[in-house]
């Protein structure tokens, strides 16, 4: 028999999950759903997904932004284009006005908020309805500050 039951444990009245990666035991809003598995969750908790797929991706870099590059020049990845800026008009007027207060210089890129750094600056929008008030953020803090749940 298994040290790492696959069972849940009940503690104080709340169901936790082990994790099968980092052994913890930890709450099911901290997994991943799976409908394939029979209690519906993944085997490993989200961070443990995370550093796996963060070291996946590492390792393949170059492969995956030939794969991306493609997918975006294929029939799939335009249409998908198409569709997101069909559904997310107010979102694509926001980042047209950046880009050409950017080009014209009413607009001039600041470095990160959080860490000063110059290298892949974003323009998040806090309010898609002001398109030219943006909070300046690098690739690393705007994906974190998406991650998290801070979006629009």
């Amino acid at each position: 028999m298994s040290y790492y039951p696959k069972a849940p444990i009940i503690s104080d009245g709340v169901l936790y999950w082990r994790c099968g990666k980092c052994k913890k035991l930890k709450l099911p809003a901290d997994y991943f759903k799976v409908k394939t598995r029979l209690n519906g969750l993944s085997n490993s908790c989200k961070s443990c997904e995370a550093k796996r797929k963060t070291k996946w991706y590492r390792a393949n870099k170059e492969s995956k932004k030939a794969y991306n590059a493609i997918y975006k020049r294929s029939e799939n990845g335009r249409r998908a284009k198409v569709n997101w800026d069909k559904n997310n008009p107010i979102k694509v007027e926001a980042h047209s006005a950046v880009g050409y207060a950017k080009k014209t210089g009413k607009l001039i890129a600041q470095p990160c908020e959080v860490c000063g750094s110059r290298k892949n600056i974003h323009a998040h929008h806090d309010d898609y309805e002001k398109p030219l008030e943006v909070r300046w953020l690098c690739r690393t803090h705007h994906n974190e500050y998406h991650q998290l749940g801070v979006t629009q």
